[in-house]
């Protein structure tokens, strides 16, 4: 497992896209994400050795059950073996907020799962799929 991103939601990603810029962050720039085939937009950029994507829109929030305030959202992590890190962190008393699903960006095409931890941390996990 490694960490692969920090995810954040903004208001305004040109606002933030400007602030990362001054901050020295190289920006990729705008790419669209499709989530099970809901598409969203997502800021790519990288903060020295790590990427941080921005978003308005998070795309598990519509399963929450409360507003998902502007920040930090979630943490990323690749995994090896999807399904047996699925299992492994469902057993370990994570809740299932979004996943698994399927992502397909310019970037990636991917298996993903969002869990909440028992203290309330958004965790993300993936494992690379094969283009069509």
């Amino acid at each position: 497992m490694k960490l692969w991103n920090i995810g954040g939601k903004v208001p305004d990603l040109d606002a933030e896209e400007a602030f990362l810029r001054a901050m020295g962050a190289d920006v990729s720039g705008r790419q669209p994400v499709f989530v099970n085939g809901q598409e969203g937009e997502l800021l790519f950029t990288q903060v020295g050795d790590t990427r941080v994507l921005m978003f308005e829109e998070v795309n598990y929030e519509r399963e929450l059950d409360h507003p998902l305030k502007n920040g930090w959202t979630h943490i990323v992590f690749e995994v090896d073996d999807f399904d047996a890190a699925f299992d492994r962190l469902k057993n370990a008393g994570g809740k299932v907020i979004q996943g698994p699903a399927v992502v397909d960006a310019t970037f990636s095409r991917r298996k993903i799962a969002f869990f909440e931890s028992p203290g309330g941390c958004i965790y993300e996990v993936f494992s690379e799929l094969p283009r069509d």
